[in-house]
């Protein structure tokens, strides 16, 4: 099965609670992966990619952190899914490494055609969609509704415009 790397979905699940807990303010990366018991080392570095791609803004100052900088539903998956993997030196559109004919002929093109779909797929998803399905499965942060100021934002709630 191919999979995406772990540090994608700690992205993905950053990124669902910055959208719920919009208008909120900011939150520090030490929060967000405590809410969603992410390691923070993986986080930080993908964060401040996300930053340089304009997906989120990063504030700076005691009550800094991070939130997003477009509406949730002009945040594709694909967007962050080659953010997150170039913040790692990866990409989505690399070739895995072959020595072999059958490598190099079948088996290459093959995975780059599967990702390929995949990011297509992705395309068509946004961080909108991602906060719905966990609307949808009654998902909370691990520890969010421990936190003073955290306010769940509803899919009906989260920002369009």
């Amino acid at each position: 099965m191919i999979k995406l790397p772990r540090k994608v979905a700690y992205v993905f699940e950053a990124l669902v609670e910055l959208a719920r807990t919009a208008g909120s303010g900011p939150l520090a990366s030490r929060a967000l992966a405590e809410r969603q018991q992410i390691p923070a080392r993986y986080l930080e570095q993908a964060l401040q990619r996300l930053v340089r791609d304009g997906i989120l803004e990063g504030v700076r100052g005691p009550r800094g952190g991070y939130r997003l900088a477009r509406r949730p539903d002009d945040i594709p998956l694909s967007a962050v899914v080659r953010a997150t993997l170039e913040a790692e030196g990866e990409s989505p559109d690399s070739p895995y490494e072959t020595k072999s004919e059958i490598g190099a002929a079948v088996i290459q093109p093959l995975f780059l055609d599967l990702e390929r779909s995949l990011m297509q797929r992705l395309g068509a998803l946004t961080v909108a969609d991602l906060v719905v399905r966990a609307d949808r499965a009654g998902a909370l942060a691990v520890v969010g509704r421990a936190h003073a100021g955290f306010k769940p934002m509803s899919a009906a709630a989260v920002p369009t415009s």
